[in-house]
């Protein structure tokens, strides 16, 4: 069986490396290059068709170009939506260290199958299980009809928050606003062992309410990021002011 053929598209030198380095581990993937700005990507991706693409959410026009980190200026992800149009069966799999709910939002909301989002911090078996994860064609997001429940029936959703302790339903706030889970840790004066204890507490909560997130049983932090958005539990962005993105 041909090998997966994998493309990096970040113009952080020591991210490359690192994913270069996980996905050199698994004798099933191949990097098929490495791209590190908009630029690049546009005048070289004709000469490679890659399986998935690991794409920076916020890329230089040009390599050594500052980079505009406004949620309305995305260009990692406005590029790859238009490569994802007229290349629908490519996997795309968007990174970044500290993405905001609204951009979230526009991954979660896009009409686009075959997407996906992970920390850039993220370590190397959560990450592989996240490209096998889009390989495969799990979806990331929350299943259609988990969905509109939330959305729609407001007792159901007020039930769903009261099923989180207070600690829980702040861990949830902090991972949908882009927090790694060591700095949830030092945000709440504990330890990121006991974070990571209480996202797999609010996972098993999930499980025995039966709420499927895109079919997994163990949903991903930016899964967790999807329900804590849908359910209101940040500030900056609420079900109701949900904002979808066409590309």
């Amino acid at each position: 069986m041909p090998k997966k053929k994998i493309l990096i598209v970040d113009d952080h030198k020591r991210i490359t490396k690192d994913f270069s380095r996980f996905i050199s581990q698994e004798p099933d993937f191949e990097i098929c290059g490495i791209f590190k700005s908009v630029s690049e990507f546009k005048s070289s991706i004709i000469n490679i068709k890659p399986d998935l693409i690991v794409m920076d959410l916020y890329l230089p026009e040009k390599e050594g170009d500052l980079i505009d980190y406004s949620p309305i200026n995305v260009r990692g992800l406005k590029i790859g939506f238009e490569y994802k149009t007229a290349n629908p069966n490519v996997k795309i799999l968007f990174t970044t260290l500290n993405p905001s709910p609204e951009v979230i939002s526009m991954i979660d909301n896009s009409s686009h199958s075959g997407i996906g989002f992970v920390y850039k911090d993220v370590d190397d078996d959560d990450f592989i299980h996240e490209i096998r994860t889009l390989i495969k064609g799990i979806k990331h997001s929350i299943d259609g009809i988990s969905r509109e429940l939330i959305k729609s029936d407001q007792s159901f959703r007020n039930e769903l928050i009261n099923l989180f302790t207070e600690r829980e339903r702040k861990v949830l706030e902090l991972v949908a606003l882009g927090k790694p889970q060591t700095r949830i840790a030092k945000e709440l004066y504990c330890s990121s062992r006991y974070v990571g204890e209480i996202l797999n507490q609010i996972r098993g909560k999930l499980e025995d309410k039966n709420i499927s997130i895109g079919g997994n049983t163990r949903p991903t932090l930016p899964q967790l990021t999807h329900l804590a958005i849908l359910l209101g539990l940040t500030p900056l962005l609420s079900p109701q002011k949900d904002t979808s993105y066409k590309y």
